[in-house]
């Protein structure tokens, strides 16, 4: 019991605290150098596809932040995909874009009818489409005036496979979900600055048509399976923070759990679509990815597998410190999360332990559930 506690324990620690300092030790996090394109006929066609289902709240918006983008309208081509919206995204988006109807030609909207899953929608359009570069955004999300501009920089390095913007989470947001993702953006730039950054976020990212392959149809989590699947054929993922993307909507907490539960599921599934990113021979890649996204999905078990194989251990010796272990252990791992209303250091600790609980349900039902079952998304996007 003695080493499966100091096994279990160290991969925790390992995972959380000495990972992000080999990768910091590793790296200066300068951000990566892009040659600067001054002439706009070297900037490449970019098609921008939007996945839209039952958005119509946020829909106009979206419509608008693309019109204001500072990009050559001959070089942009938008596709809004509406997969089977039933509440009035059609009609919004329509009155929406009849306003400027003139610059309705770079607009495309195709409309289906059921609802077919964001995977097909993208297997199908980009599979279809002539632009050198394509960009996925979510109808949530507002981009940077100059977002795309930005981004053709990197692509002028032909190296560069990928380019994730920088999601920023709505002021609304709880402090814990800020707290928790200022700690991710971290390890994202950490490892973008040592190699690839592991996954993109669904809110906006960019990648070379030519280097992209279908994803399986039963994919959970689209956005990081289609760029590694990038990087897994010798291209490179950069996360470019000054490429800033604002969330226009705010989770509930249940609906966070949902897709909490859904990550879960799709970490499990990930690491076995892509496990041969964990083959020695791609070197730094294999490193992050068993450091960071393997044991990821392994943290929620190594907790659990830590607090019983350690709490076995003292029984034996002392049941009295046991049993009080265990109260410690469930006043910071159980407590949290009868408290909806707690915030700061407490509701840090809600938000993590939610967190786990929703990831070990998620690999299992994976796991032991029937295979190809769908997984609804929640309309909040993902956040690796």
């Amino acid at each position: 019991m003695a080493t499966v506690f100091f096994v279990s324990f160290g991969l925790v620690v390992y995972h959380v605290i000495f990972y992000p300092i080999i990768l910091f030790a590793a790296t200066s996090l300068k951000p990566y150098g892009s040659r600067q394109i001054a002439d706009i006929s070297d900037l490449p066609v970019v098609e921008m596809i939007v996945p839209a289902h039952n958005e119509q709240v946020v829909i106009s918006k979206k419509i608008r932040n693309i019109r204001a983008l500072d990009y050559p309208r001959e070089k942009l081509i938008v596709t809004v995909a509406l997969d089977g919206c039933s509440d009035g995204t059609e009609k919004v988006l329509a009155d929406e874009l009849a306003v400027q109807a003139w610059e309705n030609d770079r607009f495309t909207v195709v409309v289906y009818r059921q609802n077919i899953g964001k995977v097909a929608v993208l297997n199908e359009l980009i599979s279809r489409s002539t632009a050198e570069i394509i960009a996925l955004s979510d109808a949530s999300a507002l981009l940077d005036v100059s977002a795309l501009k930005k981004a053709a920089q990197y692509f002028s390095d032909k190296r560069i496979g990928v380019v994730c913007g920088a999601y920023r989470l709505s002021t609304a947001s709880s402090f814990a979900e800020h707290a928790y993702w200022r700690y991710q953006t971290y390890i994202k730039r950490l490892e973008s600055s040592f190699g690839s950054v592991m996954g993109a976020h669904g809110a906006f990212y960019l990648f070379r048509r030519s280097l992209w392959t279908s994803l399986p149809g039963d994919t959970i989590n689209d956005d990081f399976v289609l760029p590694m699947k990038i990087v897994a054929a010798g291209a490179r993922a950069i996360y470019a923070p000054e490429i800033g993307v604002e969330e226009l909507e705010v989770s509930r907490s249940t609906q966070d759990i949902r897709r909490r539960i859904r990550l879960g599921a799709g970490n499990v599934q990930q690491l076995l679509m892509l496990s041969e990113l964990a083959d020695p021979r791609t070197g730094r890649t294999a490193f992050m990815f068993i450091s960071g996204k393997a044991l990821r999905s392994i943290v929620p078990y190594a907790l659990i597998a830590a607090f019983v194989s350690g709490l076995t251990c003292v029984a034996i010796g002392n049941p009295i410190l046991a049993t009080c272990i265990a109260a410690v252990c469930g006043l910071v791992l159980v407590l949290p999360v009868f408290l909806p209303g707690a915030s700061g250091i407490l509701g840090l600790a809600r938000y993590i332990a939610l967190s786990n609980i929703a990831a070990a349900l998620g690999g299992l039902v994976y796991l032991l559930g029937p295979k190809g079952a769908a997984w609804n998304v929640s309309r909040k996007g993902k956040r690796a």
